[in-house]
């Protein structure tokens, strides 16, 4: 399996995979910035905490497995659960908690690999904001596909 870039895309900045923010300054986000330089089967991605109070962010490979456990991911806080997205032991992990400490979702990102820091922002959500998500999502895939073959 290899990473195929659709070359009929134009050149842009990072796409958002996740974007979770709301009018108080609260937002955490992934973004993909394109192949991974390092890894031919993955997508180079950051993940980035922006609050008034704190500030932070952490690179990281998405691998295919982690774009169909967005999915998952995804489709669990749609049907009112609280979910865990990239929490396999070997990088970051966020953790949306529905009902959060301060009357809307708390968004967990632990990076206990590397930083060994947790953060977790108070995000109100519009309500469409899983909606949102999952275009995200289509549009990374649309732009980067995994393909069968060499590389």
């Amino acid at each position: 399996m290899r990473l195929w870039q659709d070359p009929t895309m134009p050149e842009q900045g990072p796409l958002p995979l996740l974007s979770l923010a709301d009018e108080d300054g609260n937002a955490v986000r992934v973004e993909v910035s394109g192949p991974h330089p390092r890894w031919p089967k993955a997508l180079a991605a950051r993940i980035v905490v922006e609050s008034p109070f704190v500030r932070g962010s952490s690179d990281l490979a998405i691998w295919p497995a982690n774009l169909q456990s967005l999915a998952v991911f995804l489709d669990q806080l749609a049907a009112g659960d609280d979910a865990m997205w990239l929490g396999n032991g070997r990088g970051p992990a966020i953790r949306i908690r529905l009902h959060g400490t301060r009357d809307c979702p708390d968004v967990e990102v632990e990076d206990e690999f590397v930083s060994m820091v947790t953060v977790v922002v108070p995000v109100a959500l519009p309500d469409d904001w899983v909606g949102a998500q999952r275009e995200h999502l289509a549009a990374v895939l649309a732009t980067y596909r995994f393909v069968s073959g060499g590389g």
